[in-house]
């Protein structure tokens, strides 16, 4: 059973049986609990050490394979976003989805343009999404070495995409950032931007149901489609978030989890 890491306490590295482990050891809930990546596999496992100083290792199997979400939070201007909401959202919607153990959501907050090869590297995301403010011509507004707000244009938004091909999926839940989004897809294969300026409780509407739908093994098209009709429920403008997909890409036949 795969969980979700709540505080990473912290990382080292040890051998079992001449395996070598790259460990982090985490709270879930109430309990500590162990999970590694064998150096030799791109697999995580779920680790169990006893008071005796015994391990229990259980590695998935194939079809139990977790889906990477890594959210890049920016949040620099002063109109300041609900992204704790928009979290804690998406996160209960997922925790609700019979496939939430297939999920692994991670965070990178107040993210700075040096800091998204390292963070990357590190999760290894297969979604990507973003949230936070987008400029006019939609380009992503991200934080400097300053603590200003920056720009960061679609062509270093390219470059960064270009270097992982484990990322399938963008999300950019920011203004205008469909202006930037066929650009994207063409180099990862799908990507979901928002046309104009949406609310905070447009873009939390939307990316929370959206989720959800992929949790209950819907395909991309389908959940892209829940995530409209869930902002045409609460009153919200549907025609905000746009998809994109790479040229032999089907959102349609696509599935996170199914």
């Amino acid at each position: 059973v795969w969980f979700f890491i709540e505080r990473i306490i912290f990382y080292k590295k040890i051998n079992i049986k001449n395996v070598k482990y790259d460990w982090v050891e985490a709270y879930n809930f109430s309990t500590i609990e162990w999970i590694c990546m064998p150096s030799t596999s791109n697999k995580w496992c779920e680790i169990y050490k006893f008071e005796n100083n015994g391990y229990l290792v259980h590695q998935a199997d194939e079809q139990e394979e977790s889906m990477s979400v890594l959210m890049l939070i920016s949040n620099p201007l002063d109109n300041f976003l609900n992204i704790d909401k928009e979290m804690k959202m998406i996160q209960s919607k997922i925790q609700s989805s019979p496939n939430r153990e297939r999920f692994k959501i991670n965070y990178s907050f107040y993210t700075q343009p040096q800091d998204l090869l390292q963070v990357i590297n590190t999760f290894k995301p297969n979604i990507l999404h973003f949230s936070g403010h987008g400029a006019e011509d939609g380009s992503l507004i991200l934080i400097s070495n300053k603590e200003d707000a920056i720009k960061f244009s679609v062509e270093k938004l390219k470059l960064v995409i270009n270097c992982f091909p484990n990322i399938h999926l963008v999300l950019l839940n920011s203004c205008y950032s469909s202006k930037i989004a066929q650009d994207i897809a063409d180099i990862c294969g799908f990507c979901i931007g928002m046309n104009d300026p949406i609310s905070d409780d447009g873009a939390i509407t939307f990316a929370s149901h959206f989720y959800s739908s992929l949790g209950f093994g819907n395909s991309l098209s389908d959940s892209f489609n829940q995530g409209l009709t869930s902002l045409t429920i609460e009153d919200l403008y549907s025609d905000k978030p746009q998809i994109f997909q790479k040229q032999g890409c089907d959102a349609q036949s696509f599935y996170i989890t199914k």
